[in-house]
């Protein structure tokens, strides 16, 4: 098994806030060029991602981290390489974080090629992306907008996810325990499968007409639509925005 392992302190473009403060701020880019087969797995446990699409194929990833000056070690990367897979962590080599202590992740991604995220809190925002996608959070706020197939779970933060024209999300999940969950489509006959301890809303009365019960989950339109979507909230309210609608 052949794994490349490359660890980046935060060491150069570190600025000073200001001459009395307690932190400051070191920056890391490191991009590649990848493959149609290679896929990417990206951990920040300290702050926001953010992902938007590349228009050729290379690979970008951009770290903003604050670190508390009294620490030696600083947030770093750890990059592992294996096969056609890319991990990326970023971490505190302490494992711990003082305070206003972050680090901030932006992501420039060639299309199609799948996509992993795990993070604790903060935002994700990801617009206009043609990937396969897995998000995983604790409780942050989700902000997706896609043309390809997705799965997304934030135990605590509300998810939004919108579906572009001419999308294929094919099957397709999103859940929380105790969040909302807005989802806005623009294809056309999507197949929902719903479970919720709440309440199921839609500006389209024509979607809420096709609703039926089957083993305690509520579905709408027919299971041969052209995508199917799970959705699960178990307190929050889930609502279906078509955008067909006028």
């Amino acid at each position: 098994m052949n794994i490349k392992i490359f660890v980046f302190y935060m060491l150069f473009y570190s600025l000073a806030i200001s001459a009395e403060s307690d932190y400051s701020i070191d920056r890391l880019d490191w991009e590649k060029r990848l493959n149609q087969n290679t896929s990417i797995s990206v951990e920040n446990l300290f702050g926001n991602i953010n992902v938007k699409k590349a228009y050729d194929d290379f690979f970008v990833i951009h770290a903003v981290n604050q670190n508390h000056n009294s620490k030696k070690n600083k947030a770093q990367f750890l990059i592992e390489e294996e096969n056609n897979h890319i991990t990326i962590k970023v971490y505190f080599e302490d494992g711990k974080t003082i305070d206003k202590e972050r680090s901030d992740v932006s992501i420039i991604m060639p299309q199609t090629l799948s996509l992993t995220i795990r993070m604790n809190g903060g935002d994700l925002i990801a617009k206009k992306i043609n990937n396969p996608i897995d998000i995983v959070a604790e409780s942050a706020k989700i902000n997706l907008t896609t043309k390809s197939s997705f799965n997304v779970f934030s135990k605590s933060g509300d998810i939004f996810v919108k579906i572009l024209e001419n999308a294929q999300p094919e099957s397709s999940n999103i859940q929380s325990y105790t969040s909302n969950i807005t989802l806005e489509y623009l294809f056309k006959k999507p197949y929902f499968e719903i479970t919720s301890g709440k309440t199921v809303v839609s500006n389209s009365s024509a979607l809420l007409l096709s609703k039926h019960l089957s083993n305690r989950k509520v579905l709408f339109n027919n299971s041969d639509s052209e995508a199917q979507i799970k959705l699960k909230s178990d307190v929050g309210t889930i609502i279906l925005i078509d955008k067909n609608v006028n």
